[in-house]
């Protein structure tokens, strides 16, 4: 059962899972980082799981399901994961549970983050795919997160989903520059919030990361017609703050 499927852990450092199934892959960016980059200089430091979702989307060789998790964060199942096969006949695609905002998705990222950057999406989203911007309008207008970049997909489906992130993220490195350290340095006004970890440089230069987990929650909120939402077993709050997770 399930030899059919793939879930990648994403790490960026040693750790001990606490998954045993052999569906289970380790992806680590360290072993990466040699001959692999984005734009000639980005890695997982910039783009956290989108790094491991490039590699995976062009070098490795996909099974019929694809899923991801974190070194730090597994879906509720650990290592009793459902038949795929079985899902799948119900369901689209598997995510993490939904965090719902109090305040609109476009408050929230505001609140964290310099604002711009996701309206800089919506000019993209607009100008490459037209069809899909008013569902992104929705979306930010909306209360709904899926957080992490956490999700089980078939694979022709990930590969669409991949396709149109990929040339997303070619325009948006165009348009808005690949330099995060130095962008976010001239712009602390913009960037730095008033509380950790959002009033620091290293966490806001991760901007891609916070960018795309935005459009990836929007896809598949806006793309899946029915989907299996899991919780999600945290092992380590990294930022020792209350509801952890990328914000």
């Amino acid at each position: 059962m399930n030899e059919n499927v793939d879930i990648i852990i994403c790490t960026h450092k040693d750790f001990t899972p606490i998954v045993t199934n052999k569906i289970y892959k380790i992806g680590d960016s360290r072993q990466l980082k040699k001959n692999f980059k984005i734009c000639g200089i980005l890695d997982d430091i910039e783009l956290s799981e989108f790094y491991m979702f490039l590699y995976i989307y062009e070098h490795f060789i996909i099974k019929d399901y694809i899923g991801f998790c974190h070194y730090r964060r597994y879906f509720e199942f650990i290592d009793d994961v459902p038949n795929m096969d079985e899902l799948f006949k119900e369901y689209d695609a598997v995510a993490r549970t939904p965090i719902n905002f109090e305040m609109t998705i476009k408050e929230q990222y505001a609140s964290c983050h310099n604002i711009e950057d996701l309206f800089l999406l919506g000019d993209i989203i607009k100008d490459l795919y037209p069809n899909y911007y008013n569902a992104y309008i929705d979306f930010l207008n909306g209360h709904l997160l899926i957080p992490c970049n956490m999700f089980i997909m078939k694979k022709e489906d990930f590969l669409k989903y991949m396709a149109m992130l990929k040339e997303l993220m070619k325009e948006y490195f165009w348009r808005w520059g690949i330099n995060c350290e130095q962008k976010i340095t001239e712009n602390k006004e913009k960037y730095l919030k008033t509380k950790y970890p959002s009033d620091t440089i290293d966490y806001q230069k991760r901007i891609f990361s916070f960018i795309f987990e935005r459009f990836t929650s929007f896809y598949i909120l806006s793309t899946f017609k029915k989907i299996k939402f899991y919780d999600v077993k945290i092992t380590e709050n990294k930022y020792n703050v209350k509801g952890e997770g990328l914000i």
